[in-house]
């Protein structure tokens, strides 16, 4: 069991030797009771359609399938002639609902979202169509998310009430929307396509994309009413970027996927081709999300925590790393070449109601 080491003052890393990851991967097997085939080009391709992990939900070409795995009966969503083939999926955090990305034609792009659980139906409860920007139709759709705070910008909202869209092409953007309400809350004009977009998971005003040569924390606040005369704002909220991350540009990563850790404390790990995992604090954290309301004039400044730079062990360094997704205290990496490695936040015996984190520590992770 390998303890982090530090590669600089400002570039913490974590660095297993061989010997020590074969050490505490002794006696583990890995069987794999299921395989489905998927678009090699679709994020999260197949899904759990329920909080128990009994169903699947499984893009196959233009039509959306639910399969169960102890029955093993397949259903199909009711999805409209005119669907030419699902670009994105994302289920909310809860497993309650189920966002479909779709291009139709003639070149429209539109989201569908269904209801997940014990009163889950194959016809959407909501179909976004009218997704247009400012300067016309909105693009493939390659990215979609739910939100899953119970607050924004410290005001109470409900969970998954919020759905962002990223979409590619000419006019490609973020779009947040008040998916009930099919009602745009936020833009932002994008100069490349993100793979991967996601909310904070303790501020719905916050969020976070990645691109292969980029990486952004967003935020959204509140715009002005407008005044007499003035056009009114087709949104209610202003999205821009917030000041990037020095370390990041200095290793001149190539980003492949990222997650917001588990339990939620405003940290993110960030997935590289070159095969390193770079963890970063947003700058909202517990704390700062329960009195953000008290301090909307401040931005919060994302920083960097610290480096592992071979999550799969010397024995596969500069693997690829693939996707990367969170669980309580830890998150597991996927590689290129069917590599999967566990890793887990180490638990400080002084550490308790007395003792509280700091969250300003770099944390030590096992593998």
């Amino acid at each position: 069991m390998q303890r982090p080491g530090v590669d600089g003052p400002r570039r913490p890393s974590i660095d297993p030797s061989s010997t020590a990851v074969e050490r505490a991967t002794a006696g583990i097997s890995l069987e794999v009771l299921y395989g489905f085939g998927s678009g090699k080009n679709l994020r999260d391709a197949v899904l759990f359609g329920d909080i128990a992990g009994q169903y699947l939900a499984q893009a196959v070409g233009r039509q959306l399938a639910f399969r169960h795995l102890l029955g093993e009966e397949v259903s199909f969503a009711a999805e409209s002639c005119d669907v030419d083939a699902i670009t994105a999926c994302a289920a909310s955090c809860s497993r309650s609902f189920l966002a479909v990305c779709q291009v139709c034609r003639p070149s429209r792009s539109q989201v569908s979202i269904y209801e997940l659980g014990p009163v889950a139906s194959n016809r959407p409860v909501q179909t976004l169509q009218e997704l247009n920007g400012r300067d016309g139709p909105v693009g493939r759709i390659t990215s979609v998310a739910f939100s899953s705070a119970s607050r924004a910008s410290g005001v109470p909202e409900d969970e998954a009430s919020r759905l962002a869209v990223a979409s590619m092409g000419y006019h490609a953007q973020i779009i947040v929307l008040d998916w009930r309400l099919n009602e745009i809350i936020s833009r932002f004009v994008l100069q490349e396509e993100l793979s991967r977009i996601d909310f904070n998971p303790l501020d719905s005003d916050m969020m976070s994309g990645s691109s292969l040569n980029s990486f952004d924390i967003f935020l959204m606040r509140d715009l002005p009413l407008a005044e007499d005369g003035e056009k009114e704002q087709l949104e209610s909220k202003e999205m821009f970027k917030l000041q990037q991350l020095e370390e990041l540009e200095e290793f001149a990563a190539v980003f492949t996927d990222h997650a917001w850790l588990a339990p939620a404390n405003g940290r993110l790990a960030l997935a590289s081709e070159e095969g390193a995992i770079f963890i970063v604090g947003s700058g909202l954290g517990i704390e700062d999300a329960e009195n953000r309301a008290q301090h909307l004039d401040m931005d919060p400044v994302p920083y960097f925590v610290c480096r592992i730079a071979a999550p799969f062990g010397h024995t596969v360094s500069d693997q690829q790393v693939f996707g990367i997704r969170p669980f309580i205290n830890g998150f597991v990496v996927a590689g290129a070449s069917s590599q999967v490695a566990v890793w887990r936040l180490e638990q400080d015996e002084n550490e308790g109601d007395e003792n509280p984190v700091d969250i300003f520590a770099i944390p030590k992770y096992e593998h």
